[in-house]
């Protein structure tokens, strides 16, 4: 069977918004930066900003803005914004703020919750499901209508959309599927923070392991995992960077013997960042198996004739 893995960058190849500059400044245009996040979460304790409550709205005015008399954007707001071209670059943003030892607030936890669960995931969810989903100028641009198993990073609707409008392939959204309600949202957005954190379980909230458990996102591709010679899964992978947060979920399918994966780069820069990637995930000796093989996106190629499967 085709299983095919998508990350962000299937998005994108489809030209559609995902990065998360395009979050960031869709959330400003439209009014959905706030102003006084965490002021209400922190009780006697006191910021040490020169504000109660810190103003994202300012801050990205300022970032985009450097001549203009705003009020200084604080060292965590500049990680927080710091420019990458795709959606996993925030968490490893988040991360970076949550791993800060400069003493630049008090209460750091419960204010970066109050961003998480205020802005980052709800505001980014009803991105996802009112701009991206909604965007009726993509276009089927990628041969991929062959997919029998679809493990699916992102939180868009793209491959069902564009490709699977017959409801053939069985899709598994492993961080939720945006649904533009936030009673009833799934969204897993997070980093790898409960062996490194110092705060223990007061920062696990924001692992993404943690949320999958918790938030009982989709684990259909538990089943997909084959030790056996009864069952053989063509891995495709396109769009996803192969990222450490990812890893857990990646590693077993790929070195599962009966498997055998293809990995697909736009150019040389991430052709070479997926190979490094993948030797840190799999290890020297999957890698020298032959059973991963990493090829330009223009010979991707997954589709169905005639009740055979045919992979060009």
């Amino acid at each position: 069977m085709n299983l095919l893995i998508i990350g962000n960058g299937f998005d994108l190849a489809h030209g559609l918004k995902t990065n998360y500059y395009d979050f960031l400044q869709w959330a400003y245009d439209n009014g959905h930066m706030g102003t006084n996040y965490g002021e209400h979460v922190l009780g006697n304790e006191k910021l040490q900003m020169p504000i109660p409550g810190f103003n994202l709205h300012s801050y990205w005015h300022n970032i985009c803005n450097p001549d203009a008399e705003q009020n200084e954007v604080p060292a965590f707001a500049k990680t927080l914004f710091r420019r990458h071209e795709s959606w996993i670059d925030l968490e490893n943003n988040f991360a970076a703020c949550l791993n800060s030892r400069d003493g630049w607030l008090i209460g750091k936890t419960k204010i970066l919750k109050a961003l998480f669960d205020e802005f980052l995931v709800p505001k980014f969810e009803q991105y996802i499901a009112e701009v991206v989903n909604d965007d009726s100028v993509a276009a089927n641009t990628l041969s991929v209508s062959g997919a029998d198993l679809v493990l699916c990073f992102n939180y868009s609707n793209t491959f069902e959309r564009l490709y699977d409008k017959r409801q053939r392939a069985k899709i598994c959204y492993v961080n939720g599927k945006a649904q533009g309600n936030a009673t009833t949202s799934n969204i897993v957005f997070g980093c790898d923070c409960y062996e490194d954190s110092p705060h223990g379980k007061s920062e696990v909230g924001f692992d993404k392991v943690f949320q999958r458990a918790h938030k009982k996102t989709c684990d259909d591709y538990k089943d997909w995992i084959s030790e056996d010679d009864n069952h053989h899964y063509r891995i495709y992978i396109v769009g996803h960077s192969l990222g450490r947060t990812d890893w857990d979920i990646l590693r077993p399918l790929i070195i599962a013997k009966t498997n055998t994966a293809k990995v697909y780069y736009h150019n040389e820069e991430s052709h070479r960042d997926l190979i490094y990637n993948m030797m840190g995930m799999v290890g020297r000796e999957s890698m020298n198996q032959r059973k991963i093989k990493f090829l330009p996106i223009a010979e991707l190629n997954i589709e169905h004739r005639d009740g055979f499967t045919v992979i060009g």
